[in-house]
C-alpha cells in the first residue's frame, strides 16, 4: 500500500491486482475510507490513530494491574482486568484484548 495523502494505491499480490482511489487527508481518514467506504478490515490500524489511546479506552470504566505470575517457568506481568461499556449501550461487560476481564 502507498498512500500520500491525496490517493492511495493498493497491490493484492494474490489476485495479481491494483488498485488506487483518491483519499485526501491524513491516515486517520485513510482509515475511515478503507473501512467504511472500501469494507477492509484493518484490525491493528487503531493503534496508529491520531488518538489511539482515547480509541482504545473508550467506554473502559475501570482497570486494574493484576501483578506478575509465571508463563512456562518465566516471570511476566499479567494483562490488566478491565470493564468497559461498549458504545451505544449502557449495560457493562468484558472487555476484549488487553483488557480481558479476569474471574
Amino acid at each position: 500500500m502507498v498512500f500520500d495523502g491525496k490517493s492511495v494505491g493498493i497491490h493484492g499480490r494474490s489476485v495479481n491486482g491494483y488498485a488506487q482511489f483518491d483519499a485526501p487527508g491524513d491516515l486517520d481518514d485513510l482509515f475511515h475510507a478503507l473501512r467504511e467506504g472500501h469494507g477492509v478490515a484493518l484490525p491493528a490500524a487503531d493503534f496508529l490513530l491520531a488518538n489511539s489511546y482515547d480509541v482504545l479506552v473508550a467506554g473502559v470504566q475501570e482497570a486494574k494491574y493484576m501483578g506478575r505470575g509465571v508463563i512456562d517457568g518465566g516471570s511476566a506481568s499479567t494483562s490488566p482486568s478491565a470493564t468497559s461499556t461498549p458504545t451505544g449501550s449502557s449495560g457493562s461487560r468484558s472487555a476484549s484484548g488487553p483488557f480481558r476481564a479476569r474471574s
